[in-house]
């Protein structure tokens, strides 16, 4: 999916564990169809799961993972990845990896839960408790600076874009997001990418977030948006009313939205259709509310 991957495939991967892990000589190993985009996902047996990064980026996000999620993890009210061990690199694989345990239930893009109202109350919640945890020490989140320092990406996207949106309402729609107040107060935790592809749904029910490469400290605003990769309009409202934020968020959130939607049908238009799919929902959704004010 970018350029300068690590070569990784499944006798990679079963060195690396079985050398370094011989304890797990007899567990079988098989890919995940639909892995991150960053990183590359391999069950181990059937409880654990290895996690390996394609790039340098995708190494520091590991990193991160391995030093803050065992500390914020057990503070929050969904399961979330619990780091088994820590993996080294070799001269066939050059980053830093991790086996984590297993959390049984699929993606939510292609499995949507039951009761999306249900759903948008436990994710507020679980969004609302990783805000409430103490960022004094957290390292500062990309997607928790200022929604200006998407606008060159954007600006290229809606270009590369016109013959799929109107360059003129996007543009439009963007500038609105603009101009809501910037986020003053402390940086919060967020966790960064809540995609549908990171929101595990079992029974029918939301049971699991993973992912949590992108979190860090900021502007929470990047976390409502499963409001539009996720929820209809119903559950949008409810989604808004069961979250500790003002207006202005709300607005800065749209345009974490739509700026995540716009640069990634581009990049990943060739590589992730999947990815793209839940992009185009994204700002047809967006469209929709901003339209349709209410919905």
């Amino acid at each position: 999916m970018h350029k300068n991957e690590a070569k990784i495939n499944i006798d990679i991967v079963k060195d690396l564990v079985y050398l370094q892990f011989p304890k797990w000589k007899k567990e079988t190993i098989k890919e995940i169809t639909y892995s991150g985009t960053d990183n590359i996902v391999y069950k181990l047996g059937k409880d654990k799961c290895i996690r390996l990064p394609r790039t340098q980026q995708g190494e520091n996000q590991i990193k991160k993972e391995q030093k803050w999620l065992p500390k914020l993890g057990p503070n929050l009210p969904l399961n979330t990845p619990e780091l088994i061990d820590i993996g080294k690199p070799d001269n066939k694989y050059p980053y830093v990896w991790s086996i984590y345990n297993w959390i049984e239930g699929v993606e939510a893009y292609d499995n949507k839960p039951i009761n999306l109202n249900d759903t948008a109350k436990l994710l507020a919640n679980f969004i609302n408790s990783l805000h409430k945890i103490s960022a004094k020490f957290a390292p500062k989140a990309k997607r928790g600076l200022p929604l200006i320092s998407q606008n060159d990406a954007v600006q290229q996207a809606i270009l590369d874009l016109k013959s799929l949106y109107d360059p003129k309402a996007i543009a439009a729609l963007w500038k609105d997001c603009l101009q809501a107040p910037e986020w003053h107060k402390p940086g919060v935790w967020l966790h960064g990418d809540l995609l549908p592809s990171n929101l595990i749904i079992k029974e029918g029910k939301l049971h699991g977030i993973i992912d949590f490469g992108l979190f860090g400290k900021g502007d929470p605003a990047c976390d409502l948006i499963p409001a539009w990769c996720l929820f209809d309009a119903g559950a949008r409202k409810t989604f808004k009313n069961h979250l500790d934020i003002d207006e202005d968020t709300w607005t800065r959130g749209r345009g974490w939205a739509l700026s995540i939607a716009l640069i990634i049908i581009p990049y990943y238009t060739q590589t992730n259709p999947k990815l793209v799919s839940i992009a185009k929902n994204m700002i047809d959704q967006i469209l929709e509310e901003w339209k349709c004010p209410g919905n």
